[in-house]
């Protein structure tokens, strides 16, 4: 099978899993219902932004992980332990903050007050992450002494 029938046949499997007929899928895309049809059936290739908007349209129906079946014919929730997403920690999400910081600020999309440092920025990211992070932890503590 060719890439343009496997994509086609998972659209029109999504769309029917959604419950949706190909003029109410063609209508929340803005598209036409030969578009749809010329997908499903292998006339017309999906590209990365066409499966990004069908994606956006069945989202409501089928979640958010929609444009993942598209590309590997799997639903997430079918994959089990296979397939992990690595826990995020507080120093990596500490990391990824600064790494944003600094290019938000190399690329001029920020500008900081004179005399502040992005050091602060980021510290200051991270007190607030592990003050969330206790908070969580001490209202599911809570929750599980009120369930016994």
């Amino acid at each position: 099978m060719d890439t343009k029938t496997t994509i086609g046949n998972r659209i029109r499997i999504a769309r029917e899993k959604a419950g949706l007929t190909v003029p109410q899928l063609a209508f929340r895309c803005d598209w036409s219902k030969s578009r749809i049809s010329n997908y499903e059936n292998g006339i017309r290739t999906a590209g990365i932004e066409e499966i990004n908007k069908l994606s956006d349209a069945l989202e409501p129906f089928l979640g958010k992980y929609v444009n993942f079946y598209f590309v590997e014919g799997t639903w997430p929730n079918e994959l089990g332990s296979s397939y992990r997403i690595p826990a995020l920690t507080i120093e990596k999400s500490v990391q990824a903050f600064r790494e944003v910081i600094g290019d938000a600020i190399d690329f001029g999309r920020i500008k900081l007050e004179p005399g502040l440092n992005p050091s602060e920025l980021v510290e200051s990211y991270s007190r607030e992450l592990v003050k969330l992070t206790d908070s969580n932890a001490t209202d599911s503590s809570s929750s599980d002494a009120q369930k016994r």
